[in-house]
């Protein structure tokens, strides 16, 4: 029970006296959540087809790393990464011209991941890593598989920072839109 201060009123105990409504509310919704799924399983048989699925949290590794590689690692998860196939979706490139070697495959995450003559030496560790940890080959793996298991991770994070996929996307006719920034930068400044 809570204690009385001098005045007579009803101190909140420790734990509330100093959080937010926000943080109250949530707290009260988990707990309100955690009795119903304890309640519908006593209900439910065990062959029953309505189960409550198990929370999965999301990995933290990720949420980790530095900003503009976990933004990197969440781009290519979810197929929005600076690569051909999304530039072309949102209208930023006309042509599936492959930047980072010339032998005219279509370039994709896989293709990045797995057959890139780039990132040869690259990927040969990521994949050592990712063989150590989920005892598959590289042909074994599906390449969405690295980016969902926590435990490889910090293996993709690794081949991400070692390599400047999706940092800047070279324009068609060559030349990276970071220079044209620069020579505008330096052209002002001459102005002056």
């Amino acid at each position: 029970m809570a204690a009385r201060n001098e005045r007579g009123s009803e101190q909140l105990p420790y734990e509330f006296s100093s959080t937010s409504l926000a943080h109250l509310d949530r707290g009260i919704t988990e707990r309100k959540w955690v009795e119903a799924c304890s309640w519908m399983e006593s209900r439910l048989s065990k062959h029953h087809a309505c189960r409550p699925r198990k929370r999965v949290r999301p990995d933290p590794t990720p949420a980790k790393a530095s900003k503009a590689v976990a933004s990197r690692f969440y781009q290519l998860r979810t197929w929005h990464a600076l690569i051909v196939p999304h530039l072309k979706k949102i209208g930023k490139r006309t042509s599936d011209a492959y930047w980072w070697c010339d032998r005219g495959v279509k370039q994709s995450r896989e293709n990045l991941f797995k057959s890139c003559k780039k990132w040869k030496s690259q990927q040969a560790i990521l994949w050592a890593k990712v063989r150590k940890k989920t005892k598959k080959r590289r042909r074994q793996v599906q390449i969405s598989e690295p980016f969902v298991e926590g435990k490889c991770s910090p293996a993709v994070l690794d081949f991400l920072r070692s390599m400047g996929v999706s940092r800047t996307v070279p324009r068609e006719d060559g030349e990276n839109e970071e220079e044209d920034q620069d020579g505008a930068s330096e052209s002002s400044g001459e102005e002056d």
